[in-house]
């Protein structure tokens, strides 16, 4: 799976164009459907872990969270300050592995959304214990894993490299599908596990990667740190 500095690895290839017309900068909708969970919660502070090109960070700044941005790829950090730069509003931005993020406190944050990045991670548990270190108690983790529903995992299941069951590796990365949303919920043991959803949204051509119309199916955790 994705190790250790492979932000590099993973900007060249999916952040690769310093365009921000090129980028789909639509929300997530997962991200959408969380909002009146996360005012019932009073969610102030959020970081976005693995913000990409910061469509999400921006949906949920603009939505009056006060939003703290990380990526390990120095593209996917660029496009991001750049994106806020366009719209004229200020932005917390950490450029990091998700690991080990030694520039914010312990127990600071009040949710963290995470999206398309756990897949590929090398070992998921490490960065939720992170995830888990920083988060206030009671605070919100919102997270999704692939499942083999996804439209990609046909194409990569035959292209790839296989690592193990339903790991590929493709080119400089590797996914992870899961089956088993059990398997999931297994992965967020520190945590009440509050929902798992087993969701489907389509998104449009990325450059750099996924050039054409593809098909998201991925289990959906909400999870929270104990109080």
């Amino acid at each position: 799976m994705r190790k250790t500095g492979a932000g590099t690895i993973w900007g060249k290839k999916h952040y690769n164009i310093p365009n921000l017309s090129q980028y789909h900068l639509e929300p997530t909708p997962f991200v959408v459907d969380a909002i009146p969970f996360l005012r019932e919660n009073d969610i102030k502070t959020i970081l976005d872990a693995g913000c990409g090109q910061g469509r999400n960070s921006l949906y949920l700044r603009k939505q009056n969270f006060e939003i703290t941005s990380i990526d390990a790829s120095k593209e996917a950090c660029a496009l991001t300050k750049k994106l806020f730069q366009k719209h004229n509003l200020g932005l917390s931005l950490i450029n990091s592995e998700l690991q080990n993020i030694p520039t914010i406190r312990s127990n600071s944050i009040d949710a963290i959304i995470c999206v398309t990045v756990l897949t590929h991670i090398l070992d998921p548990e490490i960065v939720l214990r992170e995830f888990y270190r920083i988060l206030k108690p009671g605070g919100i983790l919102i997270a999704d894993l692939a499942n083999t529903k996804d439209s990609t995992y046909p194409i990569i299941s035959k292209s790839g490299i296989p690592l193990g069951k339903n790991v590929f590796l493709e080119g400089d990365t590797n996914v992870k599908y899961f089956e088993d949303s059990e398997d999931v919920k297994a992965l967020f043991h520190k945590f009440k596990v509050l929902s798992t959803q087993d969701i489907t949204f389509e998104e449009p051509p990325h450059p750099g990667s996924r050039q054409y119309n593809h098909i998201h199916s991925s289990f959906v955790i909400t999870a929270q740190k104990q109080k």
